[in-house]
């Protein structure tokens, strides 16, 4: 009779213990202390391949995400200048080869290499000298200039820039690789440089750039 006493005991003490042990591990989930439920940022996987993406290759430029506010205007760029409540200075107009841009008033005006902000900077400076007291200007890109495609794809030429565009996505605009296209040995010159550098698919493109695909030798 002794031993079942104690034999009740024992199999009560165990009970007891792994019901205290499940509720302290339950305890711990809901705090968050999941490993797995960490706020942290681990590499995209790939649905096709399923190996993890690096990072995009960008060869010195801004991701997509801001370059708009980096933005360098260049020739072929078509912008709206707008002047608040003063609609005879509100203008659209494309810059020249030469970077100008022939405004009401003011007349011809540098912009190549400025910004959206600098470019409303100037023009709300100039019309300050002797024309209006506090004007508030507004500028905005309507089109950007070309990127153009050459090499092993089915229709090279020149194409409409768009925010976001990638070395691959340009390539489908040109009816994507020819047959004997390298899907690696790709470069771009980049608008105002000389040297051509090479790029990858996720490469982000700009305005003016000139991409280039090599002929595969395998």
């Amino acid at each position: 009779m002794k031993m079942y006493k104690l034999l009740i005991v024992v199999l009560y003490a165990l009970v007891v213990g792994c019901t205290t042990t499940q509720e302290l591990f339950e305890s711990n989930l809901g705090s968050g202390s999941n490993p797995s439920n960490n706020n942290t940022t681990s590499p995209r996987q790939n649905s096709t391949t399923g190996k993890k993406d690096s990072l995009p290759n960008r060869i010195g430029t801004f991701p997509a995400t801001n370059m708009l506010s980096h933005y360098q205007l260049g020739p072929g760029d078509l912008v709206s200048i707008k002047i608040f409540g003063e609609n005879d200075l509100s203008t659209e107009t494309r810059l020249s080869d030469g970077g100008t841009i022939s405004y009401p008033l003011l007349g011809e005006l540098q912009v190549s290499g400025l910004t959206i902000g600098e470019l409303e900077t100037k023009v709300a400076n100039k019309l300050k000298e002797g024309y209006l007291v506090n004007p508030r200007v507004t500028v905005t890109i309507l089109e950007y200039r070309q990127f153009f495609i050459n090499g092993e794809v089915q229709k090279p030429g020149g194409y409409a820039f768009m925010p976001g565009l990638t070395v691959n996505k340009a390539i489908s605009l040109a009816g994507g690789f020819s047959q004997v296209a390298s899907k690696t040995a790709i470069y771009i010159i980049r608008d105002g440089q000389e040297k051509a550098l090479p790029a990858g698919l996720n490469t982000f493109v700009q305005p003016g750039d000139i991409i280039t695909v090599k002929e595969s030798f395998f």
